[in-house]
């Protein structure tokens, strides 16, 4: 390939172009963690305010 201004600049366009879809990917990753550590947590503190001998609030 030769090198001049308009491959290079087509070059530094596809790395944005991978680097904004890695920033997506990464975000969306990060969310649907965060779903499911929420779930989860919620799913644990309904079990122990269920349980009234282990109840997390005081007047259970």
């Amino acid at each position: 390939m030769k090198v001049d201004g308009k491959n290079v600049q087509k070059l530094s366009d596809a790395n944005l172009d991978r680097s904004e879809l890695r920033k997506a990917k990464l975000k969306e990753a990060s969310e649907n963690f965060e779903a499911i550590f929420l779930n989860l947590m919620l799913k644990s503190m309904i079990k122990i305010s269920s349980d009234e001998n282990n109840s997390i609030f005081w007047w259970g």
